[in-house]
């Protein structure tokens, strides 16, 4: 998309200036970083550097994040929508239950808008929203560049992917000390800035600080002393030192007047911080969980030395960057957030929203105005799994049977129940949980705009993802005499975009027309590429693994989509066919001799993450047929029952129910007339 703004007049302060290019955006989100641990917020923790750009700009006392967990809160922050509605309200774990559990690459994120509208954007830092899940890495969510750890430092030595420093989608640095990353990140940021840019730029920079491990750098290390809070003070001193070394490129590059710069965190304390004076952190719906510091700089444009106390949230972000870099917000989506450039400007001082709501994980446990808040039954089993246990004051109300009502201008704290006295204002507040358990959905409810997440029992840590469990459900009710099937492949084959995929992805629907005499198991992995050196083979796919402990009969290999990519089949196409004749062998070389088709995959109807039909029938077609010849091994041709059947494919590359019902029979098809025969 073309830049459309050519002009745009922003109110600042008494005055206005006439922009003749949007401000450059940068965008500073520390981790677990608590209300009570920033100096200009009351803490003793020394930090100059964020309190000199509070002095300068905008301090927010009442900013709310939509998550009080990490990757809800990044993908509310970055789609603009409450983690329910844009189907990412858990946070991820390096567990099989969230292999295919990313940030949805149906959603359309800030990166993704600004960039249309002519930004370089970069991210550096944590990303923690599926960076290995087909789709929902940092270059396929609108960024152009990316350098980080993409989810939380792990010291387990099984977890060694947690120590290493990607560049786009390749590795820099593995076991990289968790020490040095803070500075990596900070001089990685400082060195584009000072760059010549020919178009305004965004970046996200997105720390570890203040999240486990608590371990500074040498540099701060015995800093602060006990006064000023230890170990951790000297961790929060070194996040404090990068905002003011990026504050200071900003401004020795001359362009302090034209940038935009956002600081926050992304949710409350978790057992170091503090959130002083509020109540509860981390993991809870307390106002110690979701108010975070907030700070906005933009010389010249935004006063300084402002306090406002208006409720405000990190999903207002996203329409306030799209405002001021004049890119065109999406009409085809709610979007919660709302544009506060008149509130920073000092154009208003009222907030633009009416209610907030408070979910932990996928239970609505609260809702608030301005000045009221009620809390909302809930029982153990209610909870996500990181709210189920504990207690005190990090982790209150956990349990409620009835509602509780506080009033937040008397008693920040929530800790004087006032609902008797305020039974009128309850009604309302309890009303508007109803229309947002509708809309939003809660516990065993569906919204009528809740995007699915995939996810069997999610407030549950250590339950099977639908996959495994359909998985081990296959093996388990296999008889004797039924005839194995495993279906692999891709996402087509997994059902990707399929809301009820346990019942309409093709292997569900070809369970169904094959009947008892079967057991099909869908063995799909979104992204998956036949070539070991693709950006992600099946061959390192858990589902690999499971698909040959399923020992099947009949094996039907659907690869090659994302084979066509130009950093996988441009790069390797002399070994796409050794691959994939090998990828044979190995099912082949089973106990049960399987049968084993392999497909021609379905088209591409639009260009989707550097994919293309072109490749796919020029490249890929004639490369699977050699694999037949070669492997000796027959084809099932998907792309020619699908082809001009692009209403079938909401998103130019998924099927949908109907399209999967297609593959579904001439797969079964095929499968029925080997066994007649």
């Amino acid at each position: 998309m073309m830049i459309k703004l050519l002009i745009r007049t922003l109110a600042v302060g008494l005055a206005s200036a006439c922009l003749a290019t949007p401000p450059n955006i940068v965008l500073i989100l520390a981790d677990d970083l608590g209300y009570g641990d920033v100096g200009c917020y009351g803490s003793k923790l020394g930090t100059p550097e964020i309190d000199r750009m509070a002095r300068g700009g905008l301090r927010a006392t009442d900013c709310l994040v939509a998550a009080n967990v990490c990757g809800p809160s990044r993908a509310a922050l970055l789609t603009g929508r409450y983690p329910m509605r844009c189907g990412h309200p858990i946070s991820r774990h390096p567990f099989p239950k969230y292999e295919q559990y990313g940030i949805a690459s149906e959603e359309v994120t800030l990166a993704e808008l600004l960039k249309s509208a002519g930004y370089r954007t970069k991210m550096v830092g944590k990303w923690h929203l599926g960076f290995h899940v087909d789709g929902s890495h940092p270059l396929d969510a609108g960024f152009d560049e990316y350098l980080g750890l993409y989810s939380n430092y792990s010291t387990q030595k099984d977890r060694a992917d947690e120590r290493t420093i990607y560049r786009n989608r390749e590795v820099l640095e593995k076991n990289v000390p968790f020490e040095k990353v803070t500075k990596l990140y900070t001089d990685e940021i400082v060195e584009f800035i000072k760059q010549d840019h020919d178009e305004p730029f965004f970046v996200y920079f997105a720390h570890h600080i203040a999240h486990d491990p608590i371990l500074p750098s040498s540099a701060f290390k015995g800093t602060s002393g006990k006064q000023g809070g230890g170990v951790f003070g000297d961790f929060v001193k070194e996040l404090d030192s990068s905002v003011g070394q990026v504050l200071a490129a900003v401004e020795e590059a001359g362009i302090a007047t034209n940038t935009l710069v956002v600081f926050m965190s992304d949710n409350g304390p978790a057992r170091h911080g503090s959130a002083n004076p509020l109540r509860g952190g981390k993991y809870v719906t307390m106002e110690g969980g979701h108010r975070v510091p907030a700070i906005f700089s933009w010389p010249g444009h935004i006063p300084a030395g402002q306090v406002s106390d208006a409720m405000i949230s990190s999903l207002d972000l996203l329409p306030l960057f799209c405002h001021v870099a004049g890119a065109e917000l999406p009409k085809d989506r709610t979007l919660d957030g709302k544009n506060i450039i008149d509130l920073l400007t000092g154009k208003t001082t009222q907030s633009p929203h009416q209610y907030f709501y408070y979910y932990n994980g996928v239970n609505l446990q609260g809702v608030r105005n301005e000045q009221w808040k009620i809390h909302l039954p809930r029982t153990t089993a209610d909870q996500p799994y990181w709210a189920k246990n504990g207690g005190g004051p990090r982790k209150p109300y956990l349990t409620l049977q009835e509602p509780l009502l506080f009033d937040l201008d008397a008693d920040v704290g929530e800790e004087k129940n006032v609902l008797s006295t305020h039974p009128e204002v309850a009604a309302e507040l309890m009303k508007e949980a109803e229309r947002t358990r509708a809309e939003l959905g809660d516990v065993d409810v569906a919204g009528s705009d809740q995007r699915p997440h995939g996810l069997v029992n999610p407030q549950d840590k250590g339950e099977g993802s639908v996959l495994n469990q359909v998985t081990a459900a296959a093996v388990a009710v296999a008889q004797p005499k039924q005839i194995r099937v495993a279906c692999v492949g891709d996402s087509i084959t997994y059902g990707f975009g399929i809301e009820n995929r346990a019942k309409e992805s093709y292997p569900a629907q070809l369970q169904t027309l094959l009947g008892d005499p079967y057991v099909v198991g869908n063995f799909g992995k979104n992204g998956a590429t036949v070539l070991k050196k693709g950006h992600a083979p099946y061959w390192r796919a858990p589902q690999y693994k499971a698909a040959l402990k399923f020992n099947p009969d009949v094996v039907v290999i659907k690869l090659g989509t994302n084979d066509t990519r130009p950093g996988n089949i441009g790069k390797n196409k002399a070994e796409f066919v050794p691959n994939y004749v090998e990828l044979i062998r190995s099912f082949q070389r089973l106990d049960r001799k399987p049968t084993v088709w392999i497909c021609y995959s379905s088209p591409i109807y639009s260009p989707h993450k550097e994919m293309t039909d072109a490749v796919l029938k020029n490249d890929i077609i004639p490369l699977v047929t050699e694999v037949s010849e070669q492997a000796g091994v027959k084809v099932i041709d998907l792309n020619t029952v699908l082809s001009n059947r692009s209403e079938l494919f909401p998103d130019g590359l998924h099927p949908g129910p109907e399209g999967a019902g297609i593959i579904a029979k001439t797969v079964a098809t095929v499968i029925t007339r080997q066994v007649k025969k």
